[in-house]
């Protein structure tokens, strides 16, 4: 016996237009900030 799907087409809606919200996550940071968050930049000042 066999089976025989068939593909539904996928429904996709387009984001609203507008202005984009930010989270703290995708929030944009002082480069200083940015930099201080590096571990590179930490060790080097610690040493």
């Amino acid at each position: 016996m066999s089976v025989t799907r068939h593909a539904e087409p996928a429904v996709t809606t387009p984001p609203a237009p507008g202005p984009r919200k930010t989270d703290g996550r995708t929030a944009q940071r002082p480069p200083a900030l940015r930099l201080l968050a590096r571990p590179e930049v930490g060790v080097f000042l610690g040493a």
